[in-house]
């Protein structure tokens, strides 16, 4: 699950020139700031993808 979302997050970030290694940890830091269940963390990583998606396009 975590590989191939990294993976689509890099193909996404690649073709639109951001630096990939930069947006990885300001997600992870973020998911480990704001997460305090596994639940919580798996919703936040969803919506981050989500914005982060949307911020690309």
């Amino acid at each position: 699950m975590l590989a191939s979302n990294i993976r689509s997050n890099y193909i996404i970030a690649t073709l639109s020139g951001i630096n990939i290694v930069r947006m990885t940890i300001i997600k992870f830091a973020i998911l480990t700031i704001g997460a305090k269940s596994k639940k919580h963390r798996k919703l936040q990583a969803d919506s981050l993808d989500m914005i982060l998606k949307i911020e690309l396009i």
